[in-house]
């Protein structure tokens, strides 16, 4: 999976490093899901990705949508501490503190970034 190359907020190139990517629940028209959670390294900002796909099938190619949302900090601080925590990043099925609070996370409630 590809990350953001550039900071969506100070617009510095090449500054994004992935702190952490897990899988999340599938949405009816998108079967994976994987959320990271970025930093740029220039102004030190932690913001979260999320990528859909669907599989292929006969008539189209690969259909595929990502979005980046900003995070209040208090999100920022609970995200971070319960994704190192959880020991399945890989299965969307995982009860732990980081999967459920995913799942709860209403992202139409999140600012998105350009």
């Amino acid at each position: 999976m590809t990350i953001a190359t550039i900071c969506p907020y100070c617009h510095s190139t090449d500054a994004v490093t992935q702190l952490v990517e897990f899988v999340i629940p599938a949405r009816n028209s998108y079967t994976n899901r994987t959320a990271q959670l970025l930093q740029c390294r220039s102004c030190q900002q932690v913001f979260m990705s999320v990528y859909e796909t669907e599989p292929n099938d006969q008539h189209s190619n690969e259909a595929w949508n990502v979005y980046y949302y900003y995070l209040p900090q208090s999100l920022q601080q609970d995200l971070l501490i319960n994704a190192t925590l959880c020991g399945a990043p890989d299965n969307a099925a995982c009860n732990c503190a980081m999967h459920q609070l995913i799942s709860e996370l209403d992202f139409s409630q999140l600012q998105r970034l350009p």
